[in-house]
């Protein structure tokens, strides 16, 4: 069995499941399965919170940077140092 297969195999379990479920219980969940879909066509709008989280991650996320930056540039310029350029003498700026 090829993993193409396998994954189709699995996609058709789940909507088999899905369909008995639907056949069994979808009278009961109707209402409130209507009240989902409405509730996530809505346009998303983050909050005052998820607004300051996210620049604070940015802000966490570029400090990690600079010490990382940091940390390697020992070994760059030791690098940079030691390197000999192999082009012809025409083609260095």
């Amino acid at each position: 069995m090829t993993p193409a297969r396998s994954i189709t195999d699995l996609l058709d379990i789940a909507l088999a499941l899905e369909a008995a479920l639907h056949a069994q219980f979808g009278r009961q969940i109707a209402e409130a399965w209507r009240q989902a879909i409405d509730a996530h066509a809505a346009p998303v709008e983050p909050s005052d919170d998820q607004i300051i989280d996210a620049l604070l991650q940015g802000a966490y996320d570029r400090a990690a940077q600079r010490r990382c930056f940091a940390a390697w540039r020992p070994a760059v310029r030791a690098i940079s140092d030691n390197f000999h350029d192999i082009r012809p003498r025409d083609f260095r700026s």
